[in-house]
């Protein structure tokens, strides 16, 4: 799924290269896939960066408000650092 990166929870945390925490749905998919989801209530999105590149973005989100806070943050970054190097390497092998 490819979101154009102008506005909305996915973009912030894309340009600003670091997680975003937000109350409801991000903001981005508001419309199309979103409205198959169970109601959102916060927002948890984390950059895929790799070799100082943005890479994707991957997004929580729970029913609960408030769920997620900074260690969630904080221990979600420490994931995206192996996947983010793995997404860049896939693209790296398809352009072979």
């Amino acid at each position: 799924l490819k979101i154009p990166l102008f506005h909305g929870t996915l973009a912030q945390a894309a340009q600003a290269k670091r997680p975003i925490l937000a109350p409801g749905p991000p903001s981005d998919l508001t419309t199309g896939l979103h409205r198959y989801l169970l109601p959102t209530r916060s927002t948890l999105a984390v950059p895929l960066i790799a070799d100082d590149r943005v890479h994707g973005v991957l997004t929580l989100g729970s029913s609960v408000a408030g769920q997620f806070d900074p260690d969630h943050a904080w221990f979600v970054g420490l994931l995206t650092e192996k996947l983010a190097r793995t997404v860049a390497g896939g693209r790296e092998v398809q352009k072979l």
